[in-house]
């Protein structure tokens, strides 16, 4: 005979449950031999391992150079005539300057980083004037729209880690440096082509970036308004 182990009223055999309170009936031969031989399932989750930094580095190189080599060859040995591949191969250039601190770098100066991906930039265009048989833009235009855009970088980096950290002032250094930058491509544009400098399509950016630097100055001077905007916008 065997008794529910809840009340103990006695149960008929090959009974899987108690009839009064429905406690589940287990044979102790059975609980035995499944302690002992352990759960079918596994009671934790298992985690697969987590690739690294340097792994995803590794690929990503592999992936870039074996790109950049096959339409080497191919522009050398298939289809000839114009240096096409050069193209891609500064484009895989600047790809990988571009990832190198996320990927391969723990930690570095940012400035460093910043100039690098300005010379990969610049290679990159230099690269383009042996498709277009000219240097005279690569001169006169795109470096000097290289440099400008390093120089803007540079500033933005540099406000952002001497200022205040904070939300209205990373937006006020984020809006002056576009504007900024907008101002002096337009400038070297214009003056690459016309030999004069005509303000239009910058101006109006210039002057929206303007009023945004002045509306941000005045939340962080007035510090009610301030924490007006920020009970009401949550941040």
């Amino acid at each position: 005979m065997s008794y529910c182990v809840n009340c103990g009223v006695e149960l008929e055999k090959g009974r899987e449950a108690c009839p009064l309170c429905n406690t589940p009936v287990v044979n102790p031969n059975e609980l035995l031999k499944m302690q002992e031989g352990g759960d079918a399932f596994p009671s934790k989750k298992g985690e697969v391992e987590q690739s690294k930094r340097r792994d995803l580095g590794i690929f990503l190189t592999a992936f870039v150079c074996s790109v950049g080599i096959s339409c080497g060859v191919l522009n050398a040995y298939v289809f000839t005539g114009v240096p096409w591949s050069l193209a891609v191969i500064g484009v895989c250039i600047v790809f990988w300057v571009v990832l190198l601190p996320f990927v391969l770098v723990k930690k570095g100066v940012p400035y460093f980083y910043v100039l690098l991906d300005g010379i990969a930039l610049g290679a990159f265009l230099y690269m383009l004037t042996y498709l277009t048989y000219n240097k005279q833009w690569f001169l006169g235009l795109g470096l000097p729209m290289v440099c400008w855009i390093t120089f803007v970088l540079e500033a933005l980096v540099l406000a952002l880690r001497k200022l205040p950290k904070s939300f209205l002032m990373g937006l006020l250094t984020l809006s002056t440096s576009v504007g900024v930058l907008c101002l002096g491509l337009e400038c070297l544009i214009d003056w690459h082509r016309h030999g004069a400098i005509s303000l239009r399509w910058s101006a109006v950016v210039a002057c929206i970036c303007g009023v945004l630097d002045v509306v941000i100055v005045t939340l962080l001077c007035r510090s009610r308004l301030r924490n007006e905007l920020r009970r009401r916008l949550h941040f």
